[in-house]
């Protein structure tokens, strides 16, 4: 006699967790929507990246200030401040890149 393995689909398992009672609480947290979560922190990261974009340009000037006064690393200020003032872009492209567009943060509208 052959015995055949107990394969269950993803609907079933899915059933399954939102009748059991002690898994019932948890159902809630496993629908995962990127949008809700997006639109819940979207005050502080809009606030967190327009921080890190003062603090880009700042580092770009204290750069070319260190380069004009001749010291060699004002070009790492300049890459790190152009890479901070950047950074909403630079993420977007990776978002982008992954196919997360809805999960992209998007000024301006």
């Amino acid at each position: 006699m052959q015995l055949q393995p107990n394969y269950m689909s993803v609907a079933t398992i899915g059933i399954n967790v939102a009748t059991k009672s002690k898994l019932a609480a948890f159902v809630p947290f496993l629908a995962f929507d990127a949008n809700t979560i997006v639109q819940k922190f979207l005050p502080i990261v809009i606030v967190i990246m327009a921080v890190v974009f003062i603090l880009g340009i700042v580092a770009i000037v204290s750069g070319a200030t260190r380069i004009k006064n001749g010291d060699t690393d004002g070009v790492m200020g300049i890459v790190a401040g152009v890479i901070m003032a950047a950074a909403p872009i630079i993420m977007y492209l990776i978002y982008a890149a992954f196919g997360m567009q809805q999960a992209a943060i998007q000024f301006g509208q």
